[in-house]
């Protein structure tokens, strides 16, 4: 459910560093803590598709909608408001597909 957060996520987060001047989370390492949504539907044949947006410094480059969680946000509500800002969709959360750490 969107704005609950696994236990596992609110210690991650509890760890790391609120770093003001870019209003975003970052690890103990420095990294910013980043969400993404994968937007699927199915067309008239049946068929997925996945929403992609233009990549911010290079439009030439197609990306699936992301960025940096801020403070107060776990993952799902992040990856949310960024396909909302990135691509106009409102969404709901239906599926966790997985979580990568210090990469």
């Amino acid at each position: 459910m969107v704005g609950e957060q696994p236990q596992q996520e609110q210690e991650y987060a509890e760890s790391c560093e609120w770093d003001k001047k870019s209003q975003r989370l970052k690890d103990s390492n420095g990294y910013r803590l980043r969400a993404a949504g994968l937007c699927v539907r199915l067309d008239q044949n049946n068929e997925k598709q996945l929403l992609l947006v233009s990549g911010r410094n290079r439009h030439d480059h197609w990306v699936v909608p992301g960025g940096g969680i801020e403070e107060f946000e776990n993952s799902q509500e992040a990856a949310l408001r960024e396909l909302e800002e990135e691509a106009g969709i409102k969404a709901v959360v239906k599926e966790l597909v997985g979580e990568f750490t210090n990469m």
